[in-house]
């Protein structure tokens, strides 16, 4: 009896010291809140070494896809596992044995760094470098849902906009639960007749930002200054720890056009062959009306300055036509000009009459 004891009690501490073994480390997985897999993410899980002494082991990574189908299988260099919380690092997959499997979700995974979505099976093992023996594991069904870029929010597409430092704004993709994203923005102009995809592309950027923390900012003072009339194109990439969300599409705004002043009403007074005692305000340029009764083609005048009774010169010649003619005497780079002077229009037709009218000349 006290044999059959004590075999009984040798088989259960037996039995302790395997699950013991077994229990040496234990794997807590991380997943992503926002229910999306990059490939960073085998690296910020964590191994916990129940021991007192430090392990090395190295790490075999599973992703499986309808848990059949190998989406990549990741075996480590040998690591040491400090007594306690072990937090991964990237460092320690390089040198590693990286077996990409044949298929869809591998293929997508090895381009971008990031799984597409569906349901998958994700796991890590631990076992001794020096023997393989199994120190423990975890595993964990995992599902990445479609995640939505980007969306550009104002200005709205093809609006015109009437201030020159805008503030841009946009949606972030979605969901972004747990992500730190971070947003590039650029901003060209466009020449005439150029889609915004080719002056994205082809137009060297007025605003050109990275890493963007926010979903908004004002367009930058340093940046050459929006100009009006001017057609802008513009568009905001999302990214996370270095891998794509995704772009908007492409927005354009146009700064408005400044109101055009208000037109002076244009006249064209008839010339007489009497001074009625009226004068006429120019800027520079003198407009009339002159009933060519003579027939003649060409023009026979004179501009005197009044007070001096001189006449200007270079004074540009007109052709006149039979009838009625509105002409103007475009006299803005004369010399002779003086503000605040009157200035008679004498014309002297074919047949001898003297036509004439005052102006005022002033610049303002």
């Amino acid at each position: 009896m006290r044999k059959t004891l004590l075999g009984f009690l040798f088989v259960l501490t037996s039995i302790a010291g395997f699950n013991k073994a077994e229990a040496q480390v234990s794997v807590i997985l991380y997943t992503s809140p926002a229910k999306q897999f990059f490939i960073d993410d085998l690296w910020k899980s964590t191994i916990i070494n129940g021991t007192t002494s430090p392990i090395n082991a190295y790490l075999q990574f599973q992703v499986r896809n309808n848990a059949t189908d190998n989406v990549l299988t990741l075996i480590t260099q040998a690591i040491t596992l400090a007594p306690g919380a072990n937090r991964l690092n990237t460092s320690e997959g390089t040198g590693g044995k990286w077996v990409y499997g044949n298929n869809e979700a591998a293929t997508i995974l090895q381009a971008t760094g990031k799984l597409p979505y569906g349901q998958y099976t994700y796991g890590i093992s631990v076992y001794t470098a020096s023997t393989n023996k199994y120190l423990g594991s975890s595993t964990d069904e995992i599902e990445v849902r479609p995640m939505l870029p980007p969306e550009l929010a104002s200005p709205h597409n093809e609006d015109v906009i009437t201030v020159k430092y805008p503030l841009l704004s946009w949606i972030p993709p979605r969901p972004i639960i747990g992500l730190s994203i971070v947003y590039s923005l650029r901003v060209v102009a466009l020449q005439p007749n150029q889609t915004p995809a080719e002056g994205l592309l082809q137009n060297p950027p007025m605003v050109n930002l990275d890493n963007l923390p926010s979903t908004y900012t004002m367009y930058p003072v340093s940046s050459q200054q929006l100009q009006p009339g001017i057609t802008y194109a513009w568009q905001v990439a999302a990214s996370y720890e270095g891998y794509s969300l995704g772009q908007t599409e492409i927005w354009t705004f146009t700064v408005k056009p400044p109101d055009p002043p208000p037109a002076d009403d244009i006249i064209y007074p008839v010339v007489a062959n009497v001074s009625d005692g009226h004068f006429y305000v120019t800027k520079g340029i003198i407009r009339f009306a002159y009933v060519n009764k003579a027939n003649d083609k060409k023009l026979n005048y004179v501009v005197t300055r009044l007070d001096k009774k001189e006449n200007l010169k270079n004074l540009p010649e007109l052709l006149v036509k039979p009838g009625t003619n509105q002409l103007e005497i475009d006299l803005r780079h004369n010399t002779g000009l003086r503000e605040k002077e009157y200035y008679d229009l004498l014309i002297t037709d074919g047949k001898g009459q003297v036509y004439k009218l005052l102006y005022y000349y002033i610049t303002q």
